[in-house]
């Protein structure tokens, strides 16, 4: 047989199939990524439902921009990198919001308009298949969407473990697996027995970065003492040179209310660490384990901020309406709309969390049962939605909780020091009003302490020391209303890290050595990588003074 005439062994063997990855699968991997990743960051402070929520919104809306493109386009793979490119553009603006100044938003939206006019024309005018663009970004996507999928995946097998405090966030558990968690908690609560009956009820009120009087009368020129004479007029003893620990309130809380330093966490976890470490500290807090043993209920009034949610208290007010995060703080184009009733309703329910956790303390005098009551008010921090007299506010801009060098990447100095100091004149009213009902409804002198955290943070910067002036952010106001035996033990610069171990020793019989008083530093991004900045601290004396500090005008940002 000629070779001619021979047959072709390619012509009747059928060829290996050819992976191919052409099929436009990219625009859904871009859209869930953002989702994908906050939720990584937040895995143990946002609800599953939440997430799920909003990928659903995302995918209708991917599909939605992905029709549209494919009826003016009429290709599949040229309507995908449409759609693509759209989703990039507005999860980008999302991001600028936070590194611009606010004048400039509407040019970097005409900007990004622009840029996807312009692809768009590009995919209208080509006749490329685009096949090897089209795999480019499904590889691309698909490897974006794969690491916070495997690292969700992981955090949801350890919430099945029932020693995990995550455990109590994520929904499609069994409610045994949630009271396994409570059951974890330290406290073993005593009996109420004749020798404790007399003991006070505590309160640890906390005004998240309220500064101390002279730090306001220095940076924000605000005098604070008609708020402090209230307070001293009523028997309280105000800590007048008082600092924080830490500057962030991650790290203040778990450490007043465990009266110890991170240091050993720190080096456990590394410089950067994950919050739920830090949030369980609240769950499992000495105080909270001491007071247990006297037959104290733990209550908790929260005023809206998860990460330093209390899963294990006996008791919870002010439960308020979750405010969707997730999507709102993708997105942010309500920005673009001063008047959003999306915004409008985001920043109406923070402020209703804040009156809220007033009334409750108006109220929780009330209740029968001897108790430590920790509080948490997200005010004087911002944003700024109250006024002096509690008449709504609506900051410029999309919404936002930030503060320090975040928050003034948006906002003047002189907008940040009216809206804290209106929000702050009202917090006074309402602390005066919430402690004078709480001594009314005491059938018992309480034992009453007002504390911020850290101090306001208009001078921080939140990734560099240099430009930060540690003054103001660690300098707080610390109240105590107190057995004349612990006010004996009181001193001007005790720091809270001190507050419960004077407290347990005079009242509840411990023996506690009193630490130093610290001021550790820590940047966002490092947030367990501590520098102590104590001499930094440190406000001018009488002898040195320095001259107040006015409101600057309006003006371009620096």
């Amino acid at each position: 047989m000629s070779e001619a005439t021979a047959p072709r062994e390619s012509a009747t063997e059928p060829r290996p199939a050819k992976i191919r990855f052409d099929c436009p699968l990219h625009p859904v991997f871009f859209a869930t990524y953002p989702l994908l990743s906050m939720y990584v960051e937040n895995l143990d402070q946002v609800p599953f439902t939440q997430i799920a929520t909003s990928l659903i919104k995302s995918m209708i809306a991917t599909v939605v921009i992905w029709a549209v493109l494919l009826f003016l386009l009429r290709s599949v793979r040229k309507s995908a990198v449409g759609a693509s490119s759209s989703i990039f553009a507005i999860y980008c603006y999302r991001h600028l919001t936070n590194l611009v100044p606010q004048q400039y938003l509407p040019a970097i939206v005409a900007i990004e308009i622009v840029a996807v006019i312009l692809v768009l024309a590009a995919l209208f005018k080509t006749r490329q298949p685009l096949r090897d663009i089209t795999a480019t970004l499904n590889l691309a996507g698909g490897f974006l969407v794969a690491w916070p999928g495997i690292v969700i995946g992981i955090g949801s097998w350890r919430a099945l473990r029932p020693d995990e405090h995550i455990a109590d966030r994520l929904p499609f558990l069994t409610q045994e697996g949630r009271d396994a968690a409570r059951r974890h908690s330290s406290r073993i609560r005593g009996a109420v027995t004749a020798a404790t009956a007399d003991l006070p009820d505590v309160y640890y009120i906390i005004l998240d970065a309220y500064g101390r009087a002279d730090s306001l009368k220095m940076f924000y020129g605000y005098d604070n003492t008609p708020f402090i004479k209230a307070l001293e007029s009523r028997g309280f003893y105000v800590a007048d040179k008082s600092r924080a620990n830490y500057n962030w309130t991650a790290l203040c809380l778990p450490s007043a209310l465990n009266f110890t330093y991170l240091d050993e966490l720190a080096q456990k976890t590394g410089p950067v660490c994950p919050n739920e470490p830090f949030r369980r500290m609240l769950d499992d807090n000495r105080v909270a384990a001491s007071l247990s043993k006297f037959g104290y209920k733990y209550v908790y009034i929260p005023s809206w901020s998860r990460s330093e949610e209390v899963i294990t208290a006996d008791v919870v007010l002010n439960k308020q309406i979750d405010i969707p995060l997730i999507e709102s703080d993708l997105v942010n184009l309500d920005a673009l709309r001063p008047n959003s009733p999306l915004r409008l309703h985001k920043y109406d329910l923070h402020r209703n969390c804040l009156i809220g956790a007033f009334d409750s303390l108006d109220s929780v005098g009330r209740l029968p049962d001897k108790k430590f009551v920790f509080a948490h008010v997200l005010a004087p921090h911002p944003p700024f939605v109250l006024g002096p007299n509690g008449e709504p506010k609506y900051p410029l801009g999309p919404w936002n909780t930030a503060d320090a060098s975040y928050l003034m990447r948006a906002i003047t100095p002189k907008q940040y020091i009216t809206g804290y100091i209106e929000q702050l004149r009202y917090i006074n009213k309402r602390t005066i009003q919430a402690i004078d009902a709480i001594l009314s409804q005491s059938k018992r002198p309480p034992i009453i302490i007002v504390q911020g955290d850290h101090g306001s943070r208009m001078k921080l910067d939140s990734f560099d020391l240099a430009k930060t002036d540690a003054r103001e952010p660690f300098s707080i106001l610390n109240a105590y209303y107190v057995p004349k035996k612990v006010r004996a033990h009181l001193y001007p610069t005790i720091s809270p890290v001190n507050t419960f171990r004077i407290l347990l020793n005079d009242v509840f019989d411990a023996h506690y050595d009193l630490l130093p008083d610290r001021s550790y530093y820590s940047t966002t991004l490092e947030i367990c990588k501590f520098t102590d900045v104590t001499p930094l601290t440190a406000m001018p004396t009488e002898s040195d003074p320095v001259k107040e500090i006015p409101a600057p005008p309006d003006g371009p940002k620096r």
